[in-house]
Order: C-alpha cells, then sequence, then structure tokens
C-alpha cells in the first residue's frame, strides 16, 4: 500500500488497508479516523470519518479497510486531486477511543503513501 495511482477527476473512492505489522487494525471500538493528504506544494487537507461530510470512511471496521472519496457531492469537504498537484502523500490517524488526552498513532507509522494522479 505504498503507492497508489488514480486518474484526475475520478469519483471512485480509493480503498485503504490499515495494517500494523501486515495484520489489520480492528477499528470497530475507533472512536474515528483522520486521513491527512498532502499536495506536492505542501499544502494538506484533513478528512476526518466522524464528520460524516469529509469523505474518509470507515468500510470494514473489524478489517480496518477505510475509503476515502476524492471527490463527491455527498462529501462536501472532499477535494479534487489533480495531475499538477501530484504525487501527493497521505496517512491516517487512528484514534482508538475518546479519551481525554487524544490518544492516536498514525498508519503507516514511518513512511506516507505515495498518491500519484494521472491526467485525463
Amino acid at each position: 500500500m505504498n503507492n497508489i495511482t488514480v486518474r484526475q477527476g475520478t469519483t471512485n473512492g480509493i480503498t485503504l488497508y490499515l495494517l500494523a505489522d501486515n495484520v489489520a487494525i480492528d477499528l470497530s471500538t475507533a472512536e474515528k479516523v483522520l486521513l491527512i493528504l498532502k499536495s506536492n506544494d505542501g499544502i494538506s487537507t484533513s478528512h476526518d470519518s466522524d464528520t460524516g461530510t469529509s469523505g474518509c470512511v470507515i468500510t470494514t471496521a473489524v478489517s480496518g479497510i477505510i475509503t476515502f472519496y476524492p471527490y463527491s457531492t455527498t462529501y462536501t469537504t472532499s477535494r479534487v486531486l489533480k495531475a499538477s498537484e501530484s504525487p501527493y502523500k497521505l496517512y491516517v490517524w487512528v484514534y482508538p477511543n475518546a479519551s481525554p488526552d487524544a490518544t492516536k498513532y498514525s498508519v503507516p507509522e514511518t513512511n506516507e503513501i505515495t498518491l500519484n494522479v494521472r491526467n485525463e
């Protein structure tokens, strides 16, 4: 899951499998996940599964599967992925519970995922 390629203008969801040591992270008790997307010019956007409007959805919690919808009229804060802003880098913060200290961990832990966008 280190490299993903999509075509500019896609409205299809991008499925991500969240793993720790090659084992699916069970998100069934997670408070939320937060996908961070950075364009090649360093502009970051965050997509929170808790809002219901950001385009980041926990799809199959027990298997650690989330889906990012880069552009959709349903998800009002989604953004159009552009080839000119590619490659993007992304990672996901997992918030395991609603603790007051905002415990969270990053997936992947060491490197970011590269999202390449090709021209239409």
